[in-house]
C-alpha cells in the first residue's frame, strides 16, 4: 500500500513540478518494470478528467507502457489521443514525447517517410520546449529515422555533433546513443565496434534503467553476435531476453528473441523447431501490424521451404508475400525477394525466368551499392561546406571585434596590437586543432568505409570504385581490364567442421596470399561473406587458368591453424574480360557472376569464363 501512495504521489507531480526531464524519467523507468501498474495508475488519473496538456503527457507515458508490453497498436491509439488533445491546449513538452513514441511506431510498421516526418516536428517541438534532454533524446529520434533509411553518412554525422556539442547526465539518453551508434556500426560492416557499443549501452540499462531497456539490448546484443557467427554467445543472450519479455508479458519482445532463436536453431540444422518459432513470432508480427518483420520472417520460412524441397508451400508464401513488398518499399526486402523467385523458378525448371530474376536480383544489389556510395559522397560534401562556412564566420566574428576595440581604445594602440597577435595565434591553433581533429576523424571513417574489418583487404565498396576506376581508365587508353569472381566451395562446412575462428583464418589467409600472387597494379577486395572481386588491368582471357591455379597452389601450400592439413580447400571462380574499354562494371559483374553460377552448378573447384 505504501508504495502504492507513493506511486500516486510521483503521478500527482510528476508534470505539474519544475523537473519535467526527470519526472518523465521516472515513470518510464516505472513502466520498464511495471508497464501494467503504470497503465492501471495513469488509467485512474484520466478518470479525474486533467487539463488537456496534462492529459496530453500522461497519454505519452501509456503509451511507452503499451509500447513496453508489445502492443504497437494500443500505443498508436495513446499517441493519437495526446496528439488531439495538443491540438486544443498545445504543449511542446507532451508534443515532444508524443512524436517521438509515434516515430517509434512508424518505423515498426515500416512507414519511414511518415516516420522521417514525425521526427522533424518532435526536433522543432522539442526546440520550443527550451529542455535539453529533450532537445537531445529528438536528435537520436532523427539519427534513427535515417540509420532505417540507409543514411548511415547522416545518421552518424548526427551522433557525432551530439557526442561533441551535446552531454547529459541522463542515463536513458546516454544508452540510446551507444545503442544507435552500435547499429550504425553494423551497418556499416565494423561488427566488433557494433558489438562493443551495445555493450556499453547494456553496461548502462543495467545498472540505471529497467528490464524492458535490459531485454531491448540483450536481443541487440544477441542479433550483433550472431552477425559476428558467435552463436552460443547470440544463444545466451537471446534466452535472456526472452526470459525478461515473458516475465513483463512483452509479446513484441518474445516475438523478436524467438524469431532470432530460430535462426540459431536453423544453422543448427533444428529444423522442425525453427519452424515452429518462427511461426510464432509471425503470428505475432501480423498482430501488431509489424510489416517489416512479418516479411522479413516469411522470406526466410519461404526459402526454408525451398531448401527442403516444399516448392508448393515456397510459392504459396511469395504470392503472399507480394502485395507486402510492394507496399513496403524496401530495397534489402525486395532484394531477398527477388533472389527468392530465381530460387523458385530455377527448381521449376524455368531457367530463362531464374536468369532475369536473378539479373534483377543483381541490379538491385548494384544500385543499393552505388546510391549508398553517392549519398555519402554528397552528405560528405555538404558536411565540409558547413564546417568550412563557420570556420570563416567565426574568423570573420573575432575580426570584427578586434576593429571595434581598435576605433574605441586608439591611446592603447600598442595594447590592442599585442592582443590582435595573441587571439589571432590563439584563432590559428584553434582552427590548426580543429581542422587537424577533423582530419583525423575523416580519415578514421574513411578506413572504417573502405576496409574489410575482418581481412584488412578492400571491402564491397572499395573494390567496386576500384574496378570502376580500371574500366575507365581502359576506355580512355583503348586497354582490357578482365574482373574474377571468387567464391569458396562448401565455407559452411569448415566454419560447422572446425569453427568460426578457422573460417576467418581461411579467408584471411585467401586476402594473403591474393596480395602476394596478383601483380602490381592489380586489385582484390572482399564482396562479403566468402565472395571476392578481382579487378586484373590488361588481362586476356587466356591468363584466368594460370591465376585461378596459382591461387589455388598459394592457398595451399602452408597449414592454417584449426583446420586439418588434408583438407581440401578450394573455390570456383568466374572470370570476364571486358571489350577493349567498351563494357560497363555493371555488365562485367553480371557476366562474371553468371559465369561463377554456372561453375557452381558444374561441380565447383573450376574456373568458369565468360563467353565474349
Amino acid at each position: 500500500m505504501r508504495k502504492l501512495l507513493v506511486i500516486f504521489t510521483l503521478l500527482l507531480t510528476v508534470f505539474t513540478g519544475s523537473s519535467i526531464a526527470e519526472e518523465w524519467e521516472q515513470w518510464r523507468r516505472l513502466s520498464s518494470d511495471e508497464p501494467q501498474r503504470v497503465l492501471e495508475l495513469t488509467e485512474a488519473q484520466l478518470q479525474q478528467q486533467p487539463k488537456p496538456a496534462l492529459a496530453a503527457r500522461i497519454y505519452a507515458v501509456r503509451a511507452q507502457a503499451w509500447r513496453n508490453l508489445g502492443d504497437e497498436n494500443a500505443s498508436f491509439q495513446a499517441i493519437q489521443q495526446g496528439l488531439g488533445l495538443i491540438d486544443e491546449d498545445p504543449d511542446d513538452v507532451a508534443e515532444t514525447l508524443l512524436r517521438i513514441n509515434l516515430v517509434l511506431n512508424l518505423l515498426q510498421q515500416g512507414k519511414k517517410a511518415q516516420a522521417a516526418q514525425q521526427a522533424s516536428a518532435a526536433s522543432q517541438a522539442a526546440a520550443r520546449s527550451q529542455r535539453p534532454d529533450l532537445q537531445i533524446e529528438a536528435s537520436i529520434s532523427q539519427a534513427q529515422v535515417a540509420q532505417s533509411l540507409g543514411d548511415l553518412s547522416r545518421a552518424m554525422s548526427i551522433l557525432e555533433t551530439l557526442e561533441k556539442t551535446e552531454h547529459s547526465n541522463n542515463e536513458r539518453l546516454q544508452m540510446e546513443f551507444h545503442a544507435l551508434l552500435g547499429d550504425v556500426y553494423l551497418d556499416a560492416g565494423a561488427y566488433h565496434r557494433g558489438t562493443e557499443q551495445i555493450k556499453t549501452a547494456l553496461a548502462i540499462a543495467r545498472q540505471s534503467l529497467g528490464r524492458w531497456d535490459v531485454s531491448v539490448l540483450l536481443y541487440n546484443l544477441g542479433t550483433a553476435e550472431q552477425q559476428r557467427d558467435d552463436y552460443q554467445a547470440a544463444q545466451q543472450h537471446l534466452l535472456e531476453a526472452l526470459q525478461i519479455s515473458r516475465e513483463l508479458n512483452d509479446s513484441l519482445g518474445i516475438a523478436y528473441a524467438t524469431q532470432a532463436l530460430a535462426n540459431i536453431e536453423q544453422r543448427q540444422q533444428h529444423y522442425d523447431t525453427a519452424r515452429q518459432q518462427l511461426e510464432q513470432a509471425l503470428q505475432a508480427y501480423q498482430q501488431q501490424h509489424i510489416r517489416p518483420k512479418t516479411a522479413e520472417v516469411m522470406l526466410t520460412l519461404a526459402e526454408w521451404d525451398l531448401n527442403q524441397q516444399r516448392l508448393e508451400p515456397a510459392k504459396q508464401r511469395v504470392v503472399q508475400l507480394a502485395p507486402l513488398i510492394e507496399a513496403l518499399a524496401d530495397t534489402a526486402l525486395l532484394t531477398d525477394y527477388r533472389f527468392l523467385q530465381s530460387k523458385i523458378a530455377e527448381q521449376e525448371g524455368n531457367y530463362r525466368a531464374a536468369l532475369e530474376y536473378f539479373h534483377q536480383y543483381s541490379e538491385l544489389l548494384d544500385k543499393r551499392q552505388r546510391a549508398l556510395n553517392n549519398r555519402n559522397l554528397r552528405d560528405l560534401i555538404v558536411r565540409l561546406e558547413i564546417k568550412q562556412q563557420e570556420t570563416t564566420n567565426e574568423l570573420l566574428k573575432k575580426e570584427n571585434q578586434l576593429q571595434q576595440l581598435q576605433f574605441k581604445e586608439q591611446q592603447t594602440y600598442a595594447y590592442f596590437l599585442f592582443t590582435l597577435v595573441v587571439l589571432a595565434v590563439l584563432t590559428t591553433l584553434i582552427v590548426v586543432y580543429l581542422l587537424t581533429r577533423q582530419i583525423r576523424s575523416r580519415k578514421r571513417f574513411a578506413r572504417l568505409a573502405m576496409t574489410d574489418e575482418l581481412t584488412g583487404a578492400p571491402n564491397r565498396r572499395a573494390i567496386v570504385e576500384q574496378a570502376q576506376r580500371s574500366l575507365a581508365e581502359a576506355k580512355q587508353q583503348g586497354s582490357s581490364v578482365a574482373l574474377a569472381i571468387i567464391d569458396f566451395d562448401y565455407f559452411k562446412q569448415v566454419n560447422d567442421r572446425f569453427g568460426h575462428d578457422a573460417g576467418d583464418r581461411v579467408l584471411q589467409r585467401f586476402a594473403q596470399v591474393t596480395d602476394k600472387v596478383l601483380r602490381q597494379g592489380d586489385y582484390h577486395g572482399r564482396l562479403g561473406g566468402e565472395e571476392w572481386l578481382l579487378v586484373l588491368n590488361h588481362t586476356a582471357d587466356d591468363h584466368a587458368e594460370l591465376i585461378f591455379e596459382r591461387l589455388s597452389q598459394a592457398l595451399s601450400a602452408e597449414s592454417i591453424e584449426g583446420v586439418d592439413n588434408d583438407y581440401p580447400l578450394t573455390f570456383s571462380m568466374g572470370f570476364v574480360t571486358s571489350q577493349a574499354g567498351k563494357d560497363s562494371f555493371e555488365r562485367l559483374y553480371k557476366r562474371a557472376d553468371e559465369a561463377l553460377y554456372s561453375a557452381k552448378h558444374q561441380g565447383r573447384r573450376r574456373l568458369i569464363i565468360a563467353a565474349r
